[in-house]
């Protein structure tokens, strides 16, 4: 019987199975014959007779087992038409309920990463009958580790609850699903039984703690207070709590004074919370602060740290102002004019800033007699840097009656720029100056307002006898006074001697050395006799001259729109441009004396056509940023941005060279000219046909062996772009044969800097030609994919299926390879901060590379092995860090951000660096042609750059003395001798023009 047990609340369904339930048929005699079948069966469990037995087989039966029927097991009798049979103990059944499982699965809501937890099982029999065999099978999604699971034993009795604790672990972070699934066997009737359970886990990362820290400010004075503040983020998923900083270590061969540390704070998942320690400056020097942050896991309680580390901050003596000299001449008569000169000196090391004479002009006291002076203020305020000296002049009118003696008194007075704090300079009085009649020596001394350390100068006095009877005889001699600077005479005076007639000027010249940087004040005496009477007669006079590294040759000479120029030489005259519009330049004499405008024009191209639709020729503009499209302007090809403007000799010609820039479309043309005059017409070189459709704009030039090599910014697919133009252009214009007076080299097929290079492909989506230099009579060139150099002094484009003759020279060296380049979307408008290798240089058999990393600025020289190339291995990194980051070059000063000037005269390598608080610039030490360390470069007054930048400020002083951040361009020029220029400014204003000797 099937089943053989069942519950019995309700009838059920059985199957008997058996053999010979044979139905009985018999055949009525009369009427028709009739058959009749009998295939009634009755069957009885017991006694209680089962319902609906209906015949199936001859094996088998169904029937219905009434509701109620509960015992057994039964015996089963069957009676058919053809007997009956028993079978013992065929059924049992029950009217109790079955057994039924209920699951609870209870789990932790969130489960730390890399922990495990314990998660409850509740099963429970809610039915009358046994569960037997019971499986547990505990599932987890991906992030959960089911460790363990314990079993539930043989079965689980009626009304019973076992709990179980299963082990789970995380692995990944994420909301997780677990399922329960609990299996068995009513142990009655054997049926199938399940109960399923399923709860939701969140895995989460512990409570994480990073820092950013900064110093406020990062420079400070001695007895400044400043705010070190650290930023502390929960990178974890879980509270962070009672978060802390530990007390903080001082060291550094400057002092500080932590005063104060903050409360804990409680730092939520994902959240950030900021720490204020104060402290303040007790010496000079730079000082290191760093601290442990503590707290704990909200849900484990483990404890969490991390360490916070504060940039450099230095400490500087407080700038402190004296009056040294306030110098005028012993005698003048009325209505003469006569400058006086105040020199005031900041013996501290921070930048004294807004300093101003104080009366400003100075006041006036008559010690006897009448007179008066009068004056327009002297120009301030300006800042002083530590150590150097600010001069102040007026020109003075005097008037009177004579005889009468006045005397000039002024202090000055300004801040020091790090904590703001007051200064002050005590007043000094000038020398007694004697208002006399006419008819005396009125001496005038001249000299530059500012000279070059190691360079000469010339102190001009010029003798006036304001009388009518001439002075005979006269003699003159100059003599240095103590000062912050050092010269000496070299020679003169010239002429050693000579008359003056009445009323006229004679003028003596002497030649100066200047030694040392500081101020200096020049005093010339000159004496004579009375052409009439004999008597004897002299007169006095001084100048000022500051001693400097570096010079200011011109302020703004393009006006203050103009805040880039390129700097070059060209006909014997330092030339600065383009103008902000594109339309001229300035050129100069190398003292930056003489300076005049020129204009600048560009031919039409009546053969290939111009981009710009306007119908002027020539165009007086090479574009300019935002110019109107189409309109005179912008340049002939329509450039729309400053490109590139130089200089070079070819074939013995000098020539100016031009280059423009586009935001879009295509350039065309390259411009040219001989013209030496102040509107020089350039001549066109039709070049559009060796560039890409996409090539922006003019990027470097170098001119080697009368050919002209031009990198351009490009974003095409073949990027970035080099041609080489072996033919200059006649007027107006020319279309070289491509192939032949222009090719393009197909540097982008080039390793490290070509987008299709056979290997370290350049994927940066704007690749240019950062710059060029000829070395060991081969061309080296560099971009943010590296450095590569010309296998021959003539690289010609590459013949079909061939690759081009360049060689990959990045440096393999570990510190090169852990940095990134800088990369640019810019395609005009180019700085030199833009590019990943600014500048390369030659000095003494070695090269020398600029190159701009991600992390900040990074110096490398090539010692080339005996085939005089400069392979992989061949490079080295150049005056590291001895602090912070020490695989990069800023002279221990992270304000260097950027280089951005890498230039060698014929026997020094200057570096010069963007920095917010000033450009700074060092220089190789005077005979040392290999520098290798900081200490192989000198700064201001030639200190010791390995002292940088606490104890030892670049040349000329941070900014140059007048405010420059930011370098625009610099190249050594030789005029006798070999001086750098560059040009420098803030970006904002007017560009400012400098200059320093070897």
């Amino acid at each position: 019987m099937q089943p053989a047990a069942a519950y019995t609340s309700v009838d059920v369904p059985v199957h008997i199975l058996g053999e010979h339930f044979e139905p009985v048929a018999s055949q009525r005699v009369g009427r028709g014959g009739a058959v009749d079948v009998d295939s009634t069966f009755r069957a009885f469990l017991g006694d209680v007779e089962l319902k609906d037995v209906q015949w199936q087989a001859p094996d088998r039966l169904t029937a219905l087992v009434p509701a109620g029927l509960s015992g057994g097991p039964y015996d089963l009798t069957v009676i058919g038409p053809t007997g009956e049979g028993t079978f013992p103990a065929a059924f049992s059944g029950s009217t109790r309920r079955p057994a039924a499982l209920s699951a609870t699965l209870s789990a932790p809501a969130r489960v730390e990463l890399g922990t495990q937890a314990e998660v409850d099982l509740l099963l429970t029999n809610g039915g009358d009958a046994a569960a037997a065999s019971p499986s547990v099978s505990l599932l987890a999604g991906e992030g959960l580790a089911v460790v363990a699971v314990p079993g539930a034993g043989a079965r689980i009795k009626p009304g019973q609850t076992v709990h179980l604790v299963a082990l789970v672990a995380a692995e990944a972070r994420g909301s997780v699903p677990l399922t329960l699934d609990v299996t068995g066997r009513d142990a009655f009737d054997g049926e199938q039984i399940e109960a399923i359970a399923s709860a939701t886990v969140q895995v989460v990362s512990p409570a994480e703690l990073s820092t950013a820290t900064v110093p406020v400010p990062d420079l400070v004075s001695v007895g400044q207070s400043l705010d070190l503040v650290a930023t502390v983020t929960n990178q974890g998923d879980v509270d962070a709590l009672g978060v802390a900083l530990t007390p903080l270590s001082v060291s550094g061969p400057g002092g500080a004074v932590v005063d104060s540390l903050p409360p804990p704070q409680d730092i939520p998942a994902g959240a950030s919370r900021t720490f204020h320690v104060a402290a303040h400056a007790t010496s000079s020097g730079a000082v290191f602060f760093a601290c442990g942050v503590a707290g704990s896991d909200a849900i484990t309680g483990g404890a969490i740290s991390v360490q916070a580390t504060w940039d450099i901050v230095f400490v500087q003596a407080a700038a402190q102002l004296s009056a040294r000299w306030l110098t005028v001449p012993p005698m003048i008569a009325p209505g003469q004019g006569f400058t006086a000169t105040l020199g005031v000196t900041n013996t501290g090391e921070a930048l004294a800033r807004d300093v101003a004479p104080v009366p400003n002009p100075p006041s006036v006291a008559v010690t006897a007699g009448s007179g008066s002076l009068t004056a327009s203020p002297a120009q301030a305020p300006v800042d002083v840097p530590g150590g150097s000296t600010a001069v102040f002049s007026w020109t003075f009118s005097a008037s009177g009656s004579p005889p009468a003696s006045l005397v000039l008194s002024a202090g000055a007075s300004g801040a020091d720029a790090n904590s703001g704090a007051a200064i002050a300079a005590g007043s000094v009085s000038s020398p007694t100056i004697a208002l006399q009649n006419s008819s005396v020596l009125v001496a005038s001394l001249s000299a530059p307002a500012g000279a070059l350390r190691g360079d000469t100068f010339t102190a001009t006095l010029a003798v006036t006898d304001s009388g009518g009877v001439g002075v005979n005889g006269l003699a003159p001699s100059l003599s240095i006074a103590s000062g912050t600077g050092g010269a000496q005479v070299v020679s003169g005076p010239v002429p050693a001697s000579q008359n003056v007639a009445g009323g006229a000027t004679a003028s003596f010249t002497w030649t100066c050395a200047a030694t040392s940087n500081g101020a200096i004040a020049l005093s010339a005496t000159v004496a004579g006799t009375d052409a009439i009477d004999g008597s004897s007669r002299s007169a006095t006079a001084g100048a000022t001259v500051a001693i400097s590294d570096a010079v200011q040759v011109a302020a703004a000479p393009l006006g203050a729109s103009t805040t880039f120029a390129y700097v070059f030489d060209f006909n014997g005259r330092v030339y600065l441009g383009p103008s902000r519009d594109g339309t001229g330049g300035v050129r100069m004499l190398p003292d930056g004396s003489s300076p005049q405008p020129f204009t600048l024009a560009f031919q039409g191209d009546p053969v290939n056509g111009d981009n710009n639709a306007s119908s002027t020729r020539p165009f007086p503009s090479l574009g300019s940023t935002n110019c109107a499209m189409d309109t005179i302007q912008c340049g002939p090809d329509n450039e729309n941005g400053r490109g590139l403007f130089g200089s070079g000799i070819v074939g013995g010609t000098p020539w100016l060279i031009a280059g423009g820039a586009r935001t879009n479309s295509v350039l065309s043309h390259v411009y040219a000219t001989t013209d030496a005059g102040t509107a020089p017409v350039f001549s066109y070189d039709y070049v559009a046909n060796a560039l890409t459709s996409q090539t922006r704009g003019t990027s470097s030039m170098l001119v080697f062996r009368d050919r002209v090599y031009f990198g351009f910014a490009d974003t095409g697919a073949s990027r970035p772009t080099y041609i080489v133009l072996r033919k200059m252009p006649s007027s107006p214009g020319s279309t070289p044969v491509v192939g032949v007076d222009v090719a393009n080299l197909r540097i982008n097929q080039v390793s490290d800097v070509g987008s299709a290079g056979l290997v370290n492909r350049n994927t940066t989506q704007m690749q240019m030609i950062d710059s060029q230099t000829a070395f060991n009579d081969r061309i080296y060139l560099a971009n943010n994919g590296g450095i590569v150099h010309s296998d021959t002094n003539d690289p010609q484009p590459p013949l079909a299926g061939l690759l081009p003759p360049w060689t990959v020279s990045t440096p393999s060296n570990a510190l090169y390879v852990g940095k990134s380049s800088i990369t640019t979307r810019k395609t005009l408008d180019i700085e030199p901060a833009d590019k990943a290798f600014p500048q390369m240089a030659a000095l003494a058999g070695r090269l020398y590379a600029a190159r701009n990393t991600t992390s900040g600025p990074q110096l490398w020289t090539c010692v080339p092995g005996p085939d005089l190339l400069c392979d992989p291995q061949d490079w080295t990194l150049l005056a590291p860090n001895g602090v912070g980051d020490t695989t990069l070059s800023q002279f221990d000063d992270p304000q260097n951000t950027r280089v951005t000037l890498l230039a060698a005269t014929s026997s020094r390598l200057y570096v010069g660096y963007n920095n917010p608080a000033g450009v700074v610039l060092y220089r190789s030490r005077a005979g040392l042609t290999a520098p290798s360390s900081r200490a192989d470069f000198e700064g201001t007054a030639g200190c010791d750059a390995s002292q940088a930048p606490s104890s030892c400020d670049g040349l000329g002083g941070r900014g140059l003395g007048a405010g420059a951040t930011r370098i625009f361009d610099g190249r050594v020029l030789t005029y006798g001798k070999d001086y750098l220029y560059l040009t420098a400014g803030n970006g904002s204003s007017g560009f400012r023009v400098f200059r320093l000797v070897q």
